[in-house]
């Protein structure tokens, strides 16, 4: 009988497997981590309001969020913690305006009998919103920052209105220049950021049985977030709507004493003022 040599088991082996790997479609992750320097940088520059933040978590991390992917339509994955089956996410609906994205997604995880009969379907929302920066990379909200008059408007050194024509545009089109002082300046200023610099993404996965995971964008350096696993036995429920007049509030003395001990937790805290948000810090 011949011997098989070595390169030839080795092709074989490569063809066998070559299909097999070929049907699995490899899912791209929202998050990426952050190195240990840079993610202590970020928590002591957001300390204050990371821990008001962080009072209910049993844990977290610092993350980037590839928002690439809310850009697209593709499927992709959440891995909150090393430790924890990706969640795998694929698209609901999703609507774009200019400066904010909503993406509902449908997670495929397991869903409990009773609940999957009631017709049960566990959704994701995920907010995505758009920053500008200046030059010394101070961060703004976008949607604060749109032009009044036409971003083909510049200025020469005299300070007059000049129409920068796009390339197999027709001049005329923009409409007309800004002309008050205070137009002229805003609109300098405006010209002056980078738009659409990053976006910042929030998002809260409840999964069965009762875990949660919030997604948040860290308050000072919104192009980091914080994703945290919730502590049943620490978080607070809040009241969102106030009973009608004469209707006795439905809360257990557990929740009151959850609640007063929050309060008294955020009160210790030390206040913070003139915090500037920015892009990065080094």
């Amino acid at each position: 009988m011949p011997k098989i040599s070595t390169l030839t088991s080795i092709t074989i082996l490569l063809a066998l497997i070559a299909p097999l790997s070929m049907g699995q479609e490899r899912v791209p992750e929202l998050l990426r981590g952050v190195d240990d320097y840079k993610a202590q940088r970020v928590v002591e520059y957001n300390g204050v309001w990371l821990q008001a933040e962080l009072y209910s978590a049993k844990r977290f991390r610092i993350v980037i969020v590839d928002t690439s992917l809310l850009l697209k339509d593709d499927d992709f994955t959440v891995t909150p913690f090393d430790d924890v089956t990706p969640i795998h996410l694929t698209q609901e609906s999703v609507h774009r305006w200019e400066d904010t994205v909503a993406w509902t997604a449908l997670m495929k995880i397991d869903v409990p009998a009773l609940l999957k009969i009631a017709g049960m379907r566990p959704t994701v929302l995920l907010s995505m919103i758009a920053w500008d920066t200046d030059e010394s990379g101070n961060a703004f909200y976008s949607s604060d920052n749109r032009f009044e008059f036409s971003s083909d408007w510049t200025f020469d050194d005299l300070n007059r209105p000049v129409l920068r024509t796009p390339p197999g545009e027709q001049g005329g089109v923009a409409g007309p220049p800004p002309q008050t002082p205070a137009e002229i300046a805003r609109h300098r200023q405006l010209l002056r950021l980078n738009k659409h610099a990053f976006y910042s993404v929030s998002a809260a996965f409840e999964l069965f049985p009762e875990t949660k995971y919030r997604l948040v964008p860290l308050n000072y350096t919104p192009k980091y977030s914080v994703i945290y696993e919730i502590d049943p036995e620490r978080q607070v429920l809040f009241i969102v709507d106030e009973p009608p007049d004469g209707v006795p509030l439905n809360r257990s003395a557990e929740a009151d004493a959850r609640l007063a001990d929050y309060e008294n937790f955020i009160r210790s805290l030390p206040s913070e003022e003139n915090v500037p948000v920015v892009e990065d810090i080094q």
